[in-house]
């Protein structure tokens, strides 16, 4: 177990009025990079007897990496009673029993996820149905996305489904409309996973959405146009040679506008990642190294021609705050409690 989760449980020890999210969120962030199996088991244990606090959500995302099937069934043990979650207790659990693919939770996600919930509730369960095979609930699945057809608002995250659909062509195009034409920008979310999820098939309707400014992916949707990007393996780099290869000026000017917001989410969202292809360093070897006597910068450059190069400047001083910690947990190994 690492010296940070000790910290962390050291920590969780205080007064809750005391407790300060972003603490909480920090600590578990390196834990869910750093950590291990031990890590996980010892923040799985604490949640096991501490529920109902709004912060210890990314405790859950430590439990999701390092935890195990037997942790699972312990909280399934805990929480779920005649096939529904106790009130009061965590709904991020049903991620969890989803993540370890638990058969006995599989019909209560199924209920929460394609029948009548409220939003939280639903999203949870949706992410947790999206680890299970899901041959036997097609009909269900078709029925639960049909109803958000030409819908202003909606579950947000029921169209991420479609990933799980084994027929599904007919259904991105709708989803696509739904999202063009109808749909909130608030409640898109899911839309965008959904195509992100769908491969190859999905990858067209996914890039139509992103530079299309009506879907606005710069907000406030772009956690999950990140994360759609990261399931397609579209880079940052990639992007960014797009956005300058367009004719249009304006659809230039948009695409700055939502590279600025997905690296200000990147970077700036507090997060250490373990992703070699799109690590702190490479990206700023991508936008900011100077090259072939440009002394600002690609990006500052781009950035130059839309009265925009503050905005550059700006995200290049963020970015040299994560490079240092980049740094910093490369060169010193967090310690480790001996066993």
């Amino acid at each position: 177990m690492i010296n940070v989760t000790k910290e962390l449980l050291d920590y969780l020890k205080m007064e809750p009025s005391k407790q300060e999210l972003e603490v909480i969120d920090a600590y578990a962030n390196l834990i869910e990079v750093y950590g291990g199996p031990e890590d996980g088991e010892a923040v799985g244990n604490y949640l096991l007897v501490h529920q109902g606090n709004i912060c210890f959500d990314s405790l859950y995302v430590v439990v999701q990496k390092w935890g195990n099937r037997r942790l699972a069934e312990r909280f399934f043990e805990l929480a779920i009673v005649d096939g529904k979650l106790k009130e009061d207790f965590d709904l991020e659990i049903l991620e969890v029993l989803g993540k370890f693919q638990l058969e006995e939770a599989r019909p209560v996600l199924v209920e929460y996820a394609l029948g009548e919930s409220d939003y939280y509730t639903n999203l949870h369960a949706v992410r947790g149905l999206l680890h299970y095979n899901c041959e036997d609930l097609q009909d269900r699945i078709c029925t639960a996305i049909e109803a958000v057809y030409n819908q202003f608002l909606f579950n947000e995250l029921v169209p991420s489904l479609v990933c799980k659909l084994q027929d599904r062509a007919e259904v991105l195009e709708k989803l696509y409309i739904t999202g063009s034409q109808y749909c909130s920008s608030d409640c898109n979310a899911g839309i965008f996973l959904g195509f992100s999820l769908c491969g190859n098939e999905g990858l067209p309707y996914f890039k139509k959405a992103l530079y299309d400014p009506i879907w606005e992916a710069h907000y406030p949707s772009r956690r999950y146009v990140l994360e759609g990007m990261r399931n397609l393996g579209i880079t940052f780099s990639e992007l960014f040679q797009e956005i300058q290869n367009f004719v249009e000026v304006e659809k230039q000017r948009y695409g700055l506008q939502l590279l600025f917001s997905l690296l200000e989410e990147k970077i700036g969202h507090g997060k250490m990642e373990e992703d070699p292809s799109e690590s702190f360093s490479g990206l700023n070897q991508e936008f900011f190294k100077l090259k072939g006597g440009n002394y600002s910068g690609d990006l500052a450059v781009f950035a130059e021609k839309f009265g925009e190069t503050e905005k550059a400047y700006r995200l290049e001083e963020l970015l040299r705050l994560r490079l240092r910690e980049e740094a910093i947990f490369k060169c010193f190994p967090l310690p480790r409690i001996p066993n």
